[in-house]
This record gives structure tokens, sequence and C-alpha cells, in this order.
């Protein structure tokens, strides 16, 4: 339904900056399926940035969705694209709490 909704829309693949684009409201609600779905159809959506510069890992960790955010960190082609250094160390940290 996500395929068909995204395409109906005719959502561009372009990195958009400034704007709040279906992935970042997804991320920042904390919608993982959607974000799932809109990753798996525009892969470069993952570099979409609000107007406060947060990318998906951000909004995610911000307002504190953890199933979100696990979900992005399994996801292999994120790591390469849009994992900041800060996110990696907050992974480490959490690892060596638990």
């Amino acid at each position: 339904m996500v395929k068909y909704l995204l395409s109906t829309v005719g959502l561009k693949t372009n990195v958009t900056a400034g704007r709040e684009t279906p992935i970042l409201l997804a991320a920042k609600n904390g919608i993982k399926e959607m974000v799932m779905q809109i990753l798996d159809v525009f892969p470069t959506a993952i570099l979409d940035k609000d107007s406060a510069n947060k990318n998906i890992v951000h909004l995610a960790v911000e307002n504190r969705r953890t199933q979100l955010y696990y979900g992005l960190v399994r996801k292999k082609h994120f790591y390469e694209s849009a994992f900041p250094f800060a996110a990696l160390q907050m992974q480490w940290e959490d690892t060596w709490y638990k």
C-alpha cells in the first residue's frame, strides 16, 4: 500500500533539505513499517533532512523511537550512508550499559 501511495503522489527521489518529507514524518512518529518500505522503494530518502538539519536517525532518537532506531541499525545500506559517528557511539554505550 505504501508503494502505491508513494507512486501516486509522485514523490521525488532527490535529497530534500528543509522540508518535512514522508520519511521524516514517519520517523518522527515512529512508524517503522512505513520508514522501511520508503527506504526499500527510495533508498536515497535516507539522506533527507528537515529544517533543523536532522535526518531520520536524529528524529528517531530525539523522539525515543527505539524500535525504529534498532530497525534502522539492522539495515545494511544504512551504515554506508547516514549513520553518524554519534549514533555509533550511542549504540556502543547502550551495549556496554546492558
